[in-house]
């Protein structure tokens, strides 16, 4: 068999007139789904955040007795010595299970699912002193819904600015407010909030990266570290705020020292 036999049996030609391989047509045939839809499913399949749980009990039957709350399989996985990590599938799965955590008193937390994030905006130009009320009541007029609305003070001199941060639902009416001009007779400039540069902190155990709102544990105050939120501490406003490190030094400085 002489080359050009050989060149005929590894090559075809199409209608086009251009060499192929059939080997790596195969091969490309083969990496292709096979079914898109299910590819394009999968894709679709919203994100729901998972749930920690602190220092639990028999890990296997928790898991256990949320799978059949929620007639879902929950998975698990221990971040820690003292941490569970939860799954759950479906974002109802992890209402049910945040509703049965809170009934139970245990300590947890959690994150936001994608239906419950809200727009944060924040609105230039306006007075520092305008009544909160006021603003809500201009926006509803205009045919806005928002749920919360607070001006934004100045880290060091702790001075309202012109700037104030309003929450909205996360629908689409809601991103019309980019395009506001006035409130009242004041002329406006609306944009998205920045996000901070730094991790988020709890206000309410003052661990990071979760918010208090979606925080279980037991409170701890930013002022003197005591078990109690830091609005109820007795010690003034002026009183400076301790660090998550400085808050847990006093616990590990507490612990006796192995032999």
């Amino acid at each position: 068999m002489n080359s050009d036999d050989e060149i005929n049996r590894s090559t075809q030609q199409d209608s086009s007139g251009k060499l192929e391989n059939p080997n790596l047509k195969n091969f490309q045939q083969s990496q292709t789904p096979q079914n898109e839809n299910e590819c394009s499913i999968k894709e679709k399949i919203p994100y729901v955040p998972p749930i920690v749980i602190d220092n639990p009990k028999n890990v296997p039957q928790l898991l256990q007795t949320l799978s059949a709350l929620t007639e879902e399989i929950v998975t698990g996985r221990m971040i820690s010595s003292d941490k569970l990590k939860i799954f759950p599938p479906t974002s109802e799965a992890h209402r049910k299970i945040q509703k049965q955590i809170t009934k139970d008193g245990l300590k947890s937390h959690t994150f936001e699912l994608n239906d419950e994030k809200k727009i944060k905006i924040v609105i230039r130009g306006l007075d520092p002193d305008d009544d909160v009320s006021v603003i809500m009541q201009e926006l509803a007029r205009q045919g806005f819904t928002p749920e919360l609305c607070h001006p934004l003070r100045h880290r060091q001199s702790n001075k309202n600015m012109p700037l104030f941060l309003v929450v909205l639902p996360k629908i689409p009416k809601s991103k019309e407010i980019y395009y506001l001009e006035y409130i009242g007779q004041m002329r406006v400039s609306v944009e998205s909030l920045r996000k901070k540069q730094t991790p988020g902190q709890c206000y309410k155990c003052q661990d990071y990266f979760h918010h208090s709102s979606r925080c279980t544990r037991d409170p701890r105050c930013m002022k003197c570290a005591g078990n109690h939120w830091s609005r109820d501490c007795p010690k003034p406003k002026e009183t400076p705020a301790y660090t998550a490190r400085a808050i847990t030094r006093p616990i590990i400085q507490a612990a006796p020292e192995t032999p």
